[in-house]
């Protein structure tokens, strides 16, 4: 078990200090988060230097920082797979049978989607007098040239083929160039 998890079992915080970590998190304002989380005006600053050197509460905020960070970041393969979708995004993967946009489908797409606006537009009384009602869904797929791009630089796909050569002399460098030219069909 690490240090800090020792330090949080052996002191529990109470809760204007669990509500001082809380808001100290939101803007890193130690004299403000002390305020909010109910001290004095008049000792707001002295209450948040004392509380920012208790190593307990130093570790709880620490250990809730880097937990907002790990959910907040996007890995380098979720980047890569929304980029993937967008740059596979296909409207006709978002119909059903009859050519109408699933809202399943819709919902569960939201890596290649843009923009997704349903309205519930209501129509005059049919024949039978009854009112009806109507839902339009609109639909803007993510630019998949641009995902693409962006997919290809990622990944070095514009990036030149490295040919590497051994040779001991110029005659033989020119050689092997020429061969490798050969081999490529020029």
């Amino acid at each position: 078990m690490s240090k800090i998890r020792k330090v949080l079992i052996k002191t529990a915080l109470n809760p204007q200090q669990k509500a001082f970590i809380r808001e100290y998190i939101v803007d890193n304002n130690g004299t403000q988060a002390a305020i909010r989380a109910g001290y004095s005006k008049k000792t707001a600053r002295q209450q948040a230097t004392r509380l920012l050197s208790h190593v307990h509460i130093r570790a709880e905020i620490d250990i809730l920082l880097e937990k907002l960070q790990n959910e907040a970041i996007l890995t380098k393969q979720q980047a890569l797979s929304i980029l993937s979708k967008q740059a596979k995004g296909d409207l006709t993967d978002l119909m059903n049978e009859y050519g109408r946009l699933d809202k399943e489908k819709l919902l569960s797409a939201k890596g290649m989607l843009k923009e997704y606006i349903e309205t519930i537009v209501e129509m005059p009384p049919g024949a039978d007098g009854k009112a009806r009602s109507r839902i339009i869904r609109k639909v803007k797929l993510a630019d998949s040239r641009a995902a693409i791009e962006t997919l290809a630089k990622m990944l070095g796909w514009n990036e030149p083929d490295e040919v590497s050569v051994k040779a001991d002399s110029l005659r033989d460098f020119l050689l092997a160039l020429n061969g490798k030219a050969n081999a490529l069909g020029k």
